[in-house]
This record gives C-alpha cells, structure tokens and sequence, in this order.
C-alpha cells in the first residue's frame, strides 16, 4: 500500500493588486500601507503597478494608496484561509490647490490738491523750445479763446 499525501490548506491568505490611474495606465511607485490583523505592512508597486503581501493572517484588512499628484484612497479587502485575494484599483489624481499672498507697503498717496488748470511761470515759458510768447503757447491750448 502507498501512502497517499493529503494537501492541507495554508494557514495564511496572500493579496495581490495591481494599481491603475484613471486612463487605466499602470501606476508605478505607488506606496501600499495594509493595515489589520497584525503589524501594518508597506510595500511599492512595480513598474506593472503590481504590489503584493504574503502569508496574512486571515481577516479584513484595510489597503491605503498614496502617491503625489494623486488622491490618497482607502479599499477594504477580506482574506481569507489557503485563498489569494486579488484588488484592482484606480486612482483619481489630486486636485490642485495654490495660494498666492502678495505683501508690501500701502500705495503712497500724493496728498495734493488736484486742479484743472495750470499756471506756469516765466521761467518755465522760457524753457519751452517751441516759442517763447506766451500768448503763442496759449492758442496751443484746446478751449481757450485770445
């Protein structure tokens, strides 16, 4: 008589993923973090944006993914006895948000009266190039009437 080997299931459940960004390209360098029965575990996903954990102790987990420019996001998975459970995910890129702050002095304020006409002086007529009559300079003005 032979002996007939029996297969005993393992104590322990596997996961595999694969992590996708919203055009279904893979994502690589993506950080893992399993978190559940057990110490948390971290692992990075491949340049096929494939991750893995081994021999988990069966029960529900929590995966989180993070990775810059993309939203961090939570899954829940349950592994179970002798099973590999298998986690697809897409994940949505972050939003952009900027703040610009500007500061600096108040605008300085010319406290001057303000007018509408102007009076200028014989010295200032003189240094004019185009004539030095000031009766010509006055007909050179829109509006007013010699």
């Amino acid at each position: 008589m032979k002996p007939v080997a029996a297969q005993v299931p393992s104590p322990t459940g596997n996961l595999y993923g694969t992590v996708h960004d919203e055009q279904e390209k893979v994502l690589p360098g993506v950080t893992v973090a399993l978190t559940g029965p057990g110490a948390p575990q971290f692992a990075t996903s491949d340049t096929r944006g494939e991750f893995h954990f081994l021999s988990l102790s069966p029960g529900n987990y929590s995966v989180t993914f993070a990775r810059s420019g993309f939203e961090t996001a939570h899954q829940d998975v349950a592994v179970a006895l002798g099973r590999n459970a298998v986690l697809t995910f897409t994940m949505r890129l972050a939003s952009v948000a900027e703040a610009v702050a500007v500061e600096g002095e108040a605008p300085v304020l010319d406290s001057r009266e303000t007018k509408t006409g102007a009076n200028f002086e014989e010295k200032e007529l003189r240094s004019i190039p185009t004539t030095r009559d000031p009766w010509a300079i006055l007909r050179q003005v829109p509006g007013v009437l010699l």
